[in-house]
C-alpha cells in the first residue's frame, strides 16, 4: 500500500476504533468514508448507524463494498 494512503488509513482505523476488523474490511470502510465525506463533509457526524449501513461488503457481495443514496443533497438512512 502507498505510504501516504497507509498512514491515513491507520489514522482512520484508530479514530473509528476498527482495530478488531480484518484489514480488508476496515479498508473498505475507509474508502467508503473518504468518498462520501468528499461529497458531503458532515455525512457521518453523530450518525454511526448511517456509516455502518453504507458498508455492505461481505463474502458474497459481488464486489460491492458500499452503497449510498443522496436525495436533495442529503444521504438517506434506511434501516433494513
Amino acid at each position: 500500500m502507498e505510504p501516504i494512503i497507509k498512514a491515513k488509513f491507520e489514522k482512520f482505523r484508530e479514530k473509528m476504533d476498527l482495530d478488531g476488523l480484518p484489514e480488508s474490511a476496515a479498508f473498505e470502510r475507509f474508502v467508503n468514508y473518504t468518498i462520501l465525506t468528499g461529497h458531503q463533509p458532515d455525512a457521518f457526524n453523530g450518525d454511526s448507524e448511517l456509516f455502518e449501513n453504507v458498508n455492505v461488503g461481505g463474502p458474497e457481495d459481488m464486489g460491492i463494498d458500499g452503497i449510498a443514496i443522496k436525495v436533495n443533497g442529503s444521504l438517506i438512512s434506511v434501516c433494513l
